[in-house]
């Protein structure tokens, strides 16, 4: 992160930004040939122009400029030297444009940013040696000017936290000081400076006590925070989400986190990155952070699921003798899912409808084949009554029950299968739309699959 600081050089005052760039400039360099053609004594004043990113969202400042002119006045000019720049031009976060056969002698170097509408949106005044030859190098960090009577431009735009620093470069003692109160730096000698980190949004005016005419604002603003993930997008409540974005603020202060409009709590907040518990009460719906009396975007959705567990077992005793397997379907076609066991130590299964709340009726038992082992339940005839199927340990068989679409059951056909036959399981093996059955039998390692005729 760079460290972001605006600088008021009061010449009169005036106020710049400085921001870290990268070694070299890496701006477009532009080379313009405005000084006097053929000038025996002159040379190159290369104008880097800068400003800063904002800490919050990758904002520009000043945001809106669009164009720039840089005048250049002094010594060997009978009038001042123009020409200028678009933001198309900038490179990493300068432009650099080179102007070439410069008189030499020291020069005034005037730069000032417009918007699209041709707005003055920031200036710097800089001072430059030309030396015969030679390339001279000035970097013009944009800000805030302020001349005799005058800022220009008349207001400034930064976000919260970040700090503007005052330097008096003038020859005469300045202040400056907030209409407000906010903050006052006393009297500034020259070469003096003074700081303040803007924390309270807002316009705020400011003025130098000792010369009253000196005034300008600042418009300082708290950025929407924005919301770009959820480390969890489902889930139920009290689960732990990592949200991800920009502008929270490096601590909570006043932020809240909000499911579907229900506060949540807060296990640590960063300005990109929060963790939070889901809150009881929580409902399905946006995720949104509110920071500074402002909302982020609302199209992060997190899915709250039921609560999920289960109520004590309730116990039916009066099924038959050593149930073993059990298996549910609708097998009354009254739409309510209904019960059967295979009851190993009785020979038979058990069939409990259901009522349709948790609770069924008392069972009837149909007889298999000996000692059944598992079972399954299907359409095995074709006829839109569910049958049963049970895999006989003992015998090494398979019965079939058809259904009579009440809830009762035809007498068992047996089938013979493998030694020690211990699963059954029904699905239509080869295509040709009738139900088939596959047992596998544990005595013998083997399955048997009985293909429906």
């Amino acid at each position: 992160m760079r460290l972001r600081i605006a600088f008021l050089n009061l010449t009169a005052c005036s106020l710049f930004l400085l921001m870290g760039c990268s070694p070299g400039g890496g701006g477009g360099s532009v080379p313009l040939g405005i000084g006097l053609p053929g000038s025996q004594r002159s040379g190159a004043v290369k104008l880097q122009i800068r400003w800063p990113t904002a800490k919050h969202g990758g904002k520009l400042i000043p945001a809106t400029a669009d164009t720039f002119q840089v005048i250049v006045a002094g010594e060997g000019l009978a009038s001042p030297l123009t020409t200028s720049g678009s933001r198309s031009q900038v490179q990493n976060g300068q432009l650099t444009l080179t102007l070439t056969e410069v008189p030499i002698g020291s020069k005034t170097v005037e730069v000032k940013a417009f918007n699209s509408s041709n707005g003055l949106v920031a200036h710097r005044l800089t001072t430059a040696a030309v030396l015969e030859g030679q390339t001279t190098t000035v970097t013009s960090d944009l800000g805030m000017t302020i001349l005799e009577g005058l800022f220009l431009p008349a207001s400034f735009s930064l976000n919260k936290d970040e700090t503007i620093l005052w330097v008096n470069s003038g020859v005469l003692n300045h202040s400056v000081k907030a209409d407000n109160g906010l903050f006052d730096s006393g009297t500034l000698a020259p070469g003096a400076t003074f700081s303040w980190t803007a924390t309270t949004p807002g316009v705020i005016a400011l003025h130098c006590a000792i010369h009253p005419n000196e005034t300008g604002t600042l418009n300082v603003s708290f950025p929407a925070p924005v919301v770009t993930n959820l480390s969890l997008a489902i889930g139920e409540i009290g689960s732990s989400v990592t949200i991800s974005g920009a502008n929270f603020g490096a601590s909570q202060g006043t932020g809240t986190i909000r499911f579907n409009g229900t506060t949540a709590s807060v296990s640590s907040w960063s300005n990109t990155q929060i963790v939070c518990n889901v809150p009881p009460g929580a409902t399905t719906g946006p995720v949104t952070v509110t920071v500074n009396s402002q909302s982020s975007n609302a199209d992060k959705i997190y899915t709250v699921l039921p609560p999920f567990g289960y109520n004590a077992a309730v116990n039916y005793v009066t099924v038959g003798t050593t149930p073993i397997s059990v298996a549910v379907g609708d097998l009354n076609g009254d739409g309510k899912p209904d019960l059967v066991f295979a009851n190993w130590g009785s020979n038979n299964v058990s069939v409990l409808l259901g009522n349709g709340d948790g609770t069924f009726q008392p069972r009837f038992d149909y007889g298999t084949g000996p000692d059944p082992w598992s079972l399954a339940i299907g359409d095995l005839n074709g006829d839109g009554k569910l049958d049963l199927a049970t895999a006989n340990y003992g015998p090494g068989t398979v019965s079939v029950l058809l259904g009579n679409g009440n809830g009762t059951f035809q007498a068992p056909v047996n089938y013979d299968t493998g030694t020690n036959s211990s699963s059954v399981v029904i699905g239509d093996f080869n295509g040709d739309g009738r139900l088939d059955m596959a047992v596998a039998n544990a005595g013998a390692t083997t399955i048997s699959i009985l293909l429906h005729w």
